[in-house]
């Protein structure tokens, strides 16, 4: 079932044969039972936050993917770093192997939509019983010895004494008593030996000490991608090369990434293909990664920049990146977006119309869609926090769900402009619709009436080719279902 999946993880994190191993690991660490087995995994990823994601590998044939850290935060860093260690290996590339085998796991573990209560029979095989697995699928049973007990009880009807045993030390004792002294004969003395002197073996260099950050430079130039940057290892500069040459093509890549050992683990590696995806599509556009450090800059329109800042916030958001522009806007004639007091007002005309109906205690699920939907509700550049004056709106769209006519069923939809790859925009409109269910249940709404969708960049209203399209695009839809 995983005998395919062995082979890419080795190629593609430098893992070797080993990749078997951190396989067996990672379902062991999965089916613990002392934990909860599948279950009881899947639940803890989604009490760190990750259950959009999760929802995205159970009986689904694409999971949406997960990076490193964020596994690494829910389900802490023993596994990895007992890995890592086991297998003499660098825990980067274990990490990014985990995290990129998980969804696959669960999705052909969950066929169905069922997640197994023990290991299948068909996947058993490939946990190893010994070897650098930390968890195992069940304890070792306890293996109990039989001793026989030894007895003091001497065989009575033997005729045996115990005094027989002392007659030979008489008889010693009587012969040395009696025997003639002889002279003392003087040895003669005998060189001392001289041991060799052992020639220590030359010690190997103790390893470099990470004092500099793993960094990576690249930049789009008009399709052409220009790059630069340092890694700790081989094994992770070869999964930078191989992650730009497949989504980009090799004969598009230009530059090379330098080996220096006292660099510290790219913690954002795991992310990689993510964001080459999202520069894929933005010309003049140059990402400068630097530790934790990440700035976007070039001569961009302001469409774009807005739409990669949300991409790399929604990519490295909560993970402790530190995420800016740098980018000028380019002077590009378009049509102009409706001004902004005029966006002001239909907020202002929707905010009113939802606490009339609350006032008024009816309210028609038509109607209030309607009016969600041109509220416009907006998110922070770059982020997925809901901005200050849609909060405001919907809370009192809260207020009005909550006397909504019995049966109403509420779905949010999230829309993206086609700004970046298809994958990621599903994923970063998912992620804002779930957002703004969160926040109504936060409010108080009803969460068995209200479900989250992300439609991505698939159903556009607006022409993708122009700043007030792309804005446009740039949406959440409500709907009855």
């Amino acid at each position: 079932m995983f005998d395919l999946l062995i082979k890419e993880v080795a190629k593609k994190f430098g893992l070797g044969n080993k990749a078997s191993w951190v396989l067996s690991a990672l379902l062991s660490f999965m089916f613990n039972r002392n934990t909860g087995g599948l279950s009881g995994f899947l639940s803890k990823l989604t009490n760190d936050g990750l259950g959009t994601i999760v929802d995205s590998w159970v009986g689904k044939d694409e999971p949406m993917a997960v990076n490193a850290t964020q596994i690494k935060s829910a389900i802490g860093s023993d596994l990895v770093d007992g890995l890592a260690k086991k297998l003499d290996l660098p825990s980067g590339p274990i990490g990014l192997a985990i995290a990129y085998m998980l969804p696959k796991i669960v999705s052909a573990l969950t066929p169905d939509g069922v997640i197994p209560e023990t290991i299948p029979v068909a996947v058993a095989h490939y946990i190893k019983d010994e070897g650098p697995a930390e968890a195992a699928v069940a304890p070792e049973p306890i293996i109990e010895r039989a001793y026989v007990a030894e007895t003091d009880d001497e065989d009575e009807g033997s005729g045996f004494s115990w005094w027989w045993l002392l007659l030979p030390l008489f008889l010693l004792l009587g012969y040395c008593t009696l025997k003639p002294s002889t002279p003392t004969v003087t040895e003669p003395a005998v060189a001392p030996v001289v041991e060799p002197v052992a020639v220590p073996e030359p010690v190997s260099p103790a390893p470099a000490i990470p004092s500099t950050n793993s960094s990576l430079s690249i930049s789009n130039d008009a399709g052409v991608f220009n790059i630069s940057g340092k890694v700790a290892d081989n094994a992770t500069k070869d999964s930078v090369m191989e992650t730009l040459n497949s989504i980009l093509g090799s004969d598009a890549v230009k530059g090379d990434i330098a080996v220096e050992p006292a660099a510290r683990d790219a913690g954002w590696l795991s992310y990689l293909a993510d964001i080459v995806s999202a520069l894929k599509g933005a010309p003049g556009a140059r990402l400068d990664i630097d530790g934790n450090d990440i700035i976007l800059s070039g001569n961009l329109e302001q469409g774009v920049i807005d739409g990669l800042m949300e991409k790399l916030t929604g990519f490295f958001g909560g993970s402790g990146f530190n995420i800016s522009s740098q980018a000028i806007v380019s002077q590009v004639i378009e049509a102009v977006a409706a001004p902004v007091d005029a966006v002001q007002e239909a907020v202002t005309d929707s905010q009113e119309a939802l606490q009339s109906m609350v006032d008024s205690g009816a309210v028609s699920g038509e109607v209030l869609i309607a009016t969600l939907n041109d509220a416009g509700i907006k998110f922070a550049t770059g982020s997925f926090n809901i901005a200050p004056d849609s909060i405001v709106v919907l809370r009192t769209a809260a207020e009005a769900i909550k006397i909504a006519p019995a049966g109403t069923q509420i779905e949010v939809g999230g829309h993206t402009d086609n700004t970046g790859s298809g994958k990621i925009n599903a994923r970063l409109s998912a992620q804002r619709a779930q957002a703004v269910v969160d926040a109504l249940v936060g409010m108080g709404v009803d969460a068995s009436i209200l479900s989250a969708k992300g439609y991505g960049d698939s159903l556009p209203i607006a022409d993708n080719g122009t700043r007030e399209g792309r804005a446009k695009n740039r949406r959440m839809e409500f709907s009855l279902k």
